[in-house]
């Protein structure tokens, strides 16, 4: 797992798979208390004690690897979207690298793919930037942190489509692809951090020296399975 201040784990993209010392797959979870949506089983979590990603003011993202001097990749900013890359994480398998950004939308990077974003969530405008963002073990959730709201955006969301969206049958009805989860109103969410049991959310108020007031406030949650 990593630390309130930084992510460093994913697949080893560029070398041998390495996993954790205990090996074994981390149970599947929803997010927060009340939370909106099930899950069917977890994805393994692939955990490399080399590879790490980095975002940077400029918006860019950079994949390194301990072993090696130089950058092993690098992710320019997508036609449209404003620099600064806030927040920035891996998927669970490691496939993928989900990037807050500052026009209130996530832009996720399939590395199958390349790097070039294969799709981008938008909230609305009045959201204001998205400082952090955390991927959750079933591969279906990504809690993304606004200055209005902390949300569980369903990943499986593709507009409404019949037989795509896996998420509760409210968020079906109405057509909205996340789930606010209560607690925070306003201010810069700096972190958030799931403990290894997958338990715990903990949020952590704090600009971190960028742009945007706090409310200088930590909130934990505990996590119920559904």
């Amino acid at each position: 797992m990593g630390s309130l201040f930084g992510d460093d784990e994913g697949e080893d993209l560029f070398g041998e798979k390495e996993s954790d010392d205990e090996g074994a797959e981390k149970p599947a979870s929803s997010a927060a208390a009340a939370a909106a949506s099930a899950d069917t089983g977890p994805a393994k979590n692939n955990v490399s004690h080399s590879v790490f990603l980095s975002s940077c003011i400029d918006g860019t993202i950079d994949i390194w690897d301990r072993r090696q001097e130089a950058r092993v990749a690098h992710i320019g900013v997508t036609s449209g979207i404003p620099p600064w890359a806030m927040s920035a994480c891996w998927s669970y398998d490691g496939n993928s690298i989900y990037v807050g950004r500052r026009n209130s939308c996530v832009e996720e990077f399939d590395l199958r793919k390349g790097f070039t974003a294969s799709r981008n969530f938008k909230f609305p405008s009045v959201s204001g930037a998205v400082s952090a963002v955390k991927a959750l073990p079933s591969n279906k959730h990504l809690l993304c942190a606004s200055h209005d709201n902390l949300r569980l955006y369903d990943l499986n969301y593709d507009g409404g489509s019949s037989n795509a969206a896996s998420g509760s049958s409210r968020q079906k009805s109405s057509g909205v692809p996340f789930y606010i989860i209560p607690g925070h109103h306003g201010g810069c969410i700096s972190s958030i951090y799931v403990d290894p049991s997958y338990r715990y959310l903990i949020t952590t108020s704090g600009n971190r020296g960028w742009q945007g007031n706090s409310t200088d406030v930590t909130l934990i949650y505990d996590i119920n399975p559904m």
